[in-house]
């Protein structure tokens, strides 16, 4: 039951994307390309086949390499300690 739910709102959620997407193509206004690659993304989280053939995409690949490279890097987390540099007054 859950895993049907789980792949059944993805689904949705994709095919809601893919209607935003070509409304997007259509009104200049709208941008349509970002609809279209989180549909992308929505199926190949409810389907392990497109999943699949999606990674075999050369390019998706070299998008998902891209993509990777600029991620954010993760930082430090402060843990609120006060650390001294050099001689206090």
């Amino acid at each position: 039951m859950h895993v049907a739910l789980h792949r059944g709102l993805w689904s949705t959620t994709g095919v809601i994307c893919i209607v935003l997407g070509i409304i997007g193509v259509i009104l200049p206004i709208m941008p349509g390309l970002i609809f279209f690659v989180l549909a992308i993304l929505c199926f190949m989280e409810c389907s392990h086949r497109f999943r699949i053939w999606m990674e075999g995409q050369y390019w998706f690949t070299k998008v998902r390499e891209i993509l990777h490279r600029y991620r954010p890097r993760r930082h430090k987390r402060y843990d609120g300690s006060k650390t001294t540099t050099g001689a206090s007054k």
